[in-house]
C-alpha cells in the first residue's frame, strides 16, 4: 500500500531530477479506484508538483495526448477505449514516458493491458507487485521483465516492517481440503435419514454447500471462541474471518451471536436481487467504513470482521492478529489475504497467526507453487517451527543465571543484574524468551517452560525496582505473559518487591523489612538513595552533591571489606535521615527551601574565593576579581535573592517565558551589584540560581 506508493514517488523525483529524459511524463497506474485515491493522495501529501488524475476515458485522452512533462494518474480500465489493439493508433510515441503499474500481477494480461501498451508503444512499463505470478498464461516476468529490485518477505520481519506469519491447523476432521466430498457430508448429515441425505445429496453436495452447513460452522464457532480467548483477546488483538460464500458468512454471524463469541461484524458485498437472508446485512459505504474504524481500534469491543469477499486485500489494520480462514483461497490470493495480519502493532504484536480450517495448509506447496521459492520463503510457518526457537532462547535466558546456586533466592539473581551490561544481556534474553512464548502460549508444548518464564518474570519485574533501570519493564512482552508473571507476584506475596518505590514513600520501610538478609536491604537503601539523588540533585546541587560524595564513600568501604553489610546499613541510614532532612536544615537555618539551596551555593562560592585567595598569597595565583565584601551575609543575601525571585515563579508558564527569566536574571544581578559582587562571579551564580529556581516545585 503505502510503501509502493513511496517507491513510486522516489523514483517519479528521480526521474524528474534527470536531465537526459527532458521533462518525462510519469503515468500511475492502478486497477482500483481506492488504490488510485490512496497513491494521488501520498504524491499530493509530499508535495510532489502538479499530479493529474484523469477523471474519464476522454480526460485521459487529452492529458496523453500531449503529455509533456505531466505526471497523470489513471486506473487501467480508463484505457478500454484508449489506442485499440490493430488499429494501428497511438496516443504518443514519445520515449520518455514511465508508465508505473501498481498491482502488476492483476489486469496486466488481457485486453486492457494491451489498449495501454498500444497507446503508449515506446513507454517505459515498470511493475510494483507484492506478488509476481508465473504462470503459462500470466507471467509478471514475461510482461515486465526481471526485477529491478526487490524486498522479500524475510528482509521484512528482520528490517521490523512486518512480524513473521504463522499457521494453525485446527479441526481437521471438519475441514473441506484433505476430506472427500462423501466424508464430509456423511459427518455432517449423520442424524438425516437415508431419503433426506440422498435428497440433499442430489441438490446440494459441493465444496461451498458441505462447508457452509450449520453444524459445521457452529462447531467451528465453538473453538474459535475459546482460541480467540486464549490466545488473541489477551493481547487485545482483533480476527478475521474468511469465509467461503455470502451465505457462509451469515451463518458464522449467527453462530458467534447464538454462542456468546466476542463482537463480531458483517462486511460483503451487496445484491440488489438478494434474498431477506443477506439482504439484511446490506451496509452502507459509511456505515462499513465506520466498523471497518472501530475495528483498527485496539481499545473497541468489536473484534472480528467475517468476510468473503471483500477486505482480503488493501485494507490495512495493525490491530488484526489472527485471520479465521474457511475459504479455498490459493495462490496470490492467499498471499495477498494472509498479509492483513503481518502489520506491526506496538512492541506487543510479535506474529500473525493464520488458523485454518479449511485444509489450505494441507497444500500449502501447492498454494504458492506459482510463486519462486525465495519470493515466498517465510511467507507462512507452521506454529511448531517457532518451538526450536523457544528452546534455544529458554536456554540463552536461564544460562545468565547459572552462576546462582539458589536459583530460587531472588535476592542473589537481582544482585547478579546489578553491572549495567548485564543487564543489558538479560533484558535482550528475556525478551526473546518471552515473545516465543507469547506465540505459543497456550500450547501444551510452551507449558513446560511457564515456570522458568514467571521465574525470570519475577526476576526482571525486582530489579527493575531496585536499579531503577526502565528498560526491564514487561513492554512488547504480550498481555498473556505480564498476566502470568504478575498473578505469580500476587500468588507469591511479593508485590512490595517489584515495585519501585522511592526512599521518601512510607512503603519504603516495607520494602526494607521484605527483604532478607542485611546485604539486599543495604543494596535496596543504596540504589534508593543514588535515585533521589539523581532526581533532586537539580533543587540544590551542593546539599545533594555532599550527600552523593557520603554515598560513594561508605560503598567504598565496603567494597575494600572495611565494613561489613550491618555496618553499612547503619551509615545509610544515616544518609538517609539526612537526605529527607533537606527541609528541617533550611527551617532551622530560617530560610525557606529555595533560599537554602542558594545560600548552600553561595558558601561553595565563598569557599572558592577563600581558596584562591590563599593561592594567590603563596604566589602560585592572583585575587579573584568576583571577591565581594566580607562583612555581607550569605544568609541575608540567600533570602534576598529568593524574595527577588518569587514575584515571576508566580506568573503561569514563566519557566517558558524568555522575557519574564531575563526581568528574573535582572534581578537577580542586582541583589548581586548591591553586595558588592563583581561580573564574572554575578554572570555564573544568576545562571545557577536560575536553574534552580526552575528545578524546584516548593518556594
Amino acid at each position: 500500500g503505502s510503501g509502493k506508493s513511496l517507491t513510486m514517488l522516489w523514483l517519479a523525483l528521480k526521474l524528474r531530477r534527470d536531465q537526459a529524459q527532458q521533462q518525462p511524463t510519469i503515468v500511475i497506474v492502478t486497477d482500483r479506484t481506492k488504490l488510485d485515491s490512496q497513491i494521488a493522495g501520498v504524491f499530493t501529501a509530499c508535495g510532489f508538483p502538479n499530479p493529474e488524475r484523469a477523471a474519464s476515458v476522454r480526460d485521459l485522452r487529452r492529458l496523453l495526448e500531449h503529455p509533456t512533462g505531466k505526471t497523470v494518474m489513471t486506473t487501467i480500465q480508463k484505457f478500454q477505449d484508449v489506442g485499440e489493439p490493430g488499429t494501428g493508433t497511438a496516443l504518443s510515441d514519445a520515449a520518455n514516458i514511465f508508465v508505473m503499474v501498481d498491482e502488476a500481477h492483476r489486469s496486466q494480461y488481457r485486453s486492457l493491458a494491451a489498449n495501454m501498451r498500444q497507446a503508449l508503444p515506446n513507454a517505459c512499463f515498470l511493475g510494483f507487485t507484492g506478488t509476481p505470478i508465473d504462470k503459462e498464461h500470466r507471467s509478471t516476468f514475461r510482461t515486465f521483465g526481471s526485477y529491478i529490485d526487490t524486498y522479500t518477505i524475510e528482509q521484512s520481519v528482520q528490517d521490523g516492517a512486518t512480524v513473521p506469519i504463522f499457521y494453525e491447523s485446527r479441526l481437521t476432521e471438519l475441514q473441506v481440503v484433505g476430506q472427500t466430498i462423501d466424508q464430509l457430508f456423511d459427518r455432517m448429515f449423520a442424524d438425516r435419514s437415508e431419503e433426506e441425505r440422498a435428497a440433499i445429496k442430489r441438490r446440494y453436495v459441493n465444496e461451498e454447500a458441505i462447508a457452509g452447513t450449520p453444524r459445521r460452522i457452529d462447531a467451528i464457532c465453538l473453538d474459535l471462541i475459546e482460541h480467540f480467548a486464549q490466545s488473541i483477546a489477551p493481547n487485545r488483538f482483533k480476527a478475521q474471518v474468511v469465509a467461503t460464500s455470502r451465505h457462509a458468512a451469515v451463518t458464522y454471524k449467527e453462530a458467534l451471536d447464538r454462542l456468546n463469541g466476542p463482537e463480531s461484524a458483517i462486511i460483503m458485498s451487496a445484491g440488489n436481487n438478494d434474498e431477506e437472508r443477506l439482504a439484511k446485512w446490506h451496509l452502507a459505504k459509511q456505515q462499513q467504513d465506520r466498523l471497518i474504524e472501530r475495528f483498527k481500534d485496539r481499545d473497541d469491543p468489536l473484534s472480528i470482521l467475517i468476510v468473503c469477499d471483500m477486505l482480503l486485500t488493501g485494507f490495512d489494520a495493525p490491530a488484526e492478529q489472527v485471520m479465521y480462514l474457511d475459504a479455498p483461497l490459493r495462490e496470490h490470493g492467499l498471499l495477498q489475504a494472509i498479509a492483513r495480519v503481518n502489520r506491526p502493532c506496538g512492541d506487543d504484536k510479535t506474529h500473525g497467526l493464520v488458523v485454518d480450517y479449511w485444509g489450505v495448509s494441507t497444500q500449502l506447496h501447492e498454494a504458492l507453487a506459482i510463486f519462486s521459492t525465495t519470493d515466498v520463503k517465510g511467507a507462512l510457518a507452521p506454529r511448531e517451527d517457532e518451538l526450536p526457537r523457544l528452546e534455544s532462547r529458554h536456554a540463552a535466558a536461564m544460562r545468565i543465571f547459572e552462576s546462582v546456586k539458589d536459583k530460587g533466592d531472588l535476592d542473589a539473581c537481582v544482585r547478579l543484574l546489578e553491572p549495567e551490561d548485564v543487564r543489558a544481556a538479560f533484558d535482550l534474553a528475556f525478551r526473546r524468551f518471552s515473545q516465543s512464548m507469547d506465540v505459543l502460549l497456550p500450547n501444551p508444548k510452551a507449558l513446560r517452560y511457564r515456570g522458568d518464564l514467571i521465574r525470570l518474570g519475577k526476576i526482571r519485574g525486582a530489579a527493575r525496582a531496585r536499579y531503577r533501570d526502565d528498560r526491564l519493564d514487561l513492554t512488547g512482552c504480550g498481555e498473556k505473559v505480564r498476566q502470568l508473571i504478575a498473578g505469580a507476584v500476587v500468588a507469591d506475596g511479593i508485590e512490595i518487591l517489584v515495585k519501585e518505590v522511592r526512599i521518601s514513600s512510607p512503603e519504603f520501610d516495607e520494602k526494607i523489612e521484605a527483604l532478607k538478609t542485611d546485604r539486599a536491604k543495604a543494596s535496596e537503601m543504596e540504589h534508593a538513595i543514588r535515585h533521589e539523588i539523581s532526581v533532586r540533585i537539580d533543587e540544590n546541587p551542593e546539599y545533594y552533591e555532599s550527600l552523593r560524595e557520603r554515598l560513594e564513600a561508605i560503598i567504598k568501604e565496603r567494597r575494600e571489606e572495611r565494613i561489613d553489610a550491618a555496618q553499612q546499613l547503619a551509615l545509610l541510614n544515616s544518609l538517609r535521615e539526612d537526605l529527607k532532612g533537606e527541609r528541617a536544615q533550611a527551617e532551622e537555618s530560617g530560610l525557606s527551601s529555595r533560599a537554602f539551596a542558594i545560600h548552600s551555593l553561595l558558601q561553595r562560592h565563598q569557599r572558592q574565593a577563600e581558596v584562591g585567595e590563599e593561592r594567590a598569597v603563596l604566589g602560585v595565583g592572583e585575587s579573584p576579581s568576583g571577591r565581594r565584601s566580607a562583612t555581607s551575609s550569605e544568609r541575608d543575601l540567600a533570602s534576598q535573592l529568593d524574595t527577588a525571585i518569587v514575584p515571576f515563579t508566580r506568573i503561569v508558564d514563566w519557566k517558558e517565558k524568555g522575557d519574564e527569566l531575563r526581568r528574573m536574571e535582572r534581578e537577580v544581578k542586582k541583589c548581586f551589584r548591591r553586595n558588592g559582587y563583581r561580573n564574572d562571579a554575578i554572570e555564573t551564580l544568576t545562571k545557577e540560581i536560575v536553574e534552580i529556581a526552575k528545578a524546584r516545585t516548593d518556594p
